[in-house]
């Protein structure tokens, strides 16, 4: 099998999340862009940047779309959408040899264009790196909420903090909002392994956006023992029941029904809820590993024709 690299600027912070889990699972080797990557090797680009052109003539390369049509669209000046036109062009030139999709109908999208050069490849996790924190080590504040998010239009920061202050838990948040309010804690930085134990000690994460295709700080917060509340788009890759479900992000209110519902579970529930998500979540990403590999197989052949 010929070896995939997978690459990506380092400001990518979205695409180096999906290929550093996917380096971990044995998938590819992550690379950035200021990398040396020696010529013919089967090449992975992480969205599109630039400087992927002068790529394009020394590998053989496939471009991996980590977003939305929605998070596109969201993009600055709408950027990513009016690159949708040259994927196309690249594809009929034989420049790029196919379109992975972490999101189905994106992969549709371009299949419906370009015939058996684009394929639909789930968005890997690995739980390694957060096996390195204790089990059990780490001991629950009752009634607090984390929300950790880039104060970006798509994350509905606003929305989800004032929920957040109307539940009356202890908040902890990156957040710049100027709350006169005795509950907001502000975190300015934490390092990786800070951070795991930090969320880990939560009751709950908030992840409620307007638009996403895969929340690794959700999944990472599931799989540390902490609940989180997430949009309709995120629980479809994490497998998650309906009460941890906000259906109407907009609603400051429907994300207060779904926080004031963990609330009110007691610690042997609460315990009992996490247990059963993270066995549906495993066996989801599970079924999406076999995908991914799969997928990768084939690509591997149709490059290396």
């Amino acid at each position: 099998m010929s070896k995939i690299i997978a690459v990506c600027p380092k400001e990518y912070p979205g695409v180096n999340a999906v290929f550093r889990h996917g380096a971990a699972l044995g998938l590819w080797t992550h690379l950035h862009l200021e990398d040396t990557i020696p010529e013919n090797d089967f090449v992975i680009l992480g969205a599109w940047h630039p400087s992927y052109e002068e790529y394009l003539d020394k590998h053989r390369c496939v471009v991996y779309l980590t977003s939305t049509f929605g998070q596109m669209e969201f993009s600055n000046n709408q950027i990513e959408i009016q690159y949708i036109p040259m994927f196309i062009e690249l594809l009929n030139k034989n420049r790029i040899k196919a379109i992975l999709a972490g999101w189905k109908e994106v992969a549709d999208y371009f299949n419906d264009r370009v015939k058996e050069k684009s394929f639909y490849c789930p968005y890997p996790f690995s739980e390694a790196y957060l096996k390195e924190i204790k089990e059990g080590a780490f001991i629950k504040e009752p009634n607090s909420v984390g929300i950790f998010l880039p104060c970006a239009p798509r994350k509905n920061t606003f929305n989800q903090l004032l929920a957040a202050v109307k539940s009356g838990m202890k908040i902890y948040t990156n957040l710049p909002y100027n709350f006169e309010n005795p509950n907001i804690n502000k975190i300015e930085w934490l390092s990786n392994e800070e951070y795991f134990l930090f969320i880990s000690r939560l009751t709950l994460t908030l992840h409620c956006t307007f638009t996403e295709s895969f929340s690794y700080a959700a999944a990472e917060s599931l799989m540390l023992g902490t609940l989180p509340i997430v949009s309709l788009q995120i629980s479809e890759n994490l497998n998650l029941p309906h009460n941890l479900i906000c259906y109407q992000c907009d609603s400051v209110s429907n994300i207060l029904s779904k926080i004031e519902g963990i609330k009110e579970l007691d610690e042997f529930r609460y315990e009992e809820h996490i247990r059963s998500c993270q066995g549906h979540f495993r066996f989801k990403n599970k079924i999406n590993f076999a995908l991914t590999k799969d997928v990768l197989d084939k690509v591997t052949n149709l490059v290396v024709k």
